[in-house]
């Protein structure tokens, strides 16, 4: 007998788009000066008040102190951190520019 023809898959909901939020960049054994302001036990909490925290450049995650994740002022990456410690900051990949045609040479008259 001819077997059953599979049945035609569902096809797959369309995925939501990702809010588009700026990129954080990881630098291991890293810290940044300074505190800008709360600390928080998780990044997405972190990132999202450095965000809207005009003096918060960045995090740094805390080994020493129950890992917690707090705003620092940086902006410079000290990339010596003696208590492993791992910091994030926003490295916006700005869109390629295109590149610009060449205007075409006028013929002369």
């Amino acid at each position: 007998p001819e077997p059953e023809p599979e049945p035609e898959p569902e096809p797959e909901p369309e995925p939501e788009p990702e809010p588009t939020g700026p990129n954080w960049c990881q630098h291991e054994n890293s810290f940044l000066y300074s505190y800008a302001g709360a600390s928080f036990n998780n990044l997405e909490d972190a990132k999202e008040a450095c965000l809207k925290n005009a003096k918060c450049t960045g995090i740094t995650q805390e080994p020493y102190n129950s890992n917690r994740y707090t705003q620092r002022v940086g902006p410079e990456i000290h990339d010596w951190s003696p208590t492993g410690e791992t910091s994030w900051t926003v490295c916006d990949e700005p869109e390629p520019e295109p590149e610009p045609e060449p205007e075409p040479e006028p013929e002369p008259e």
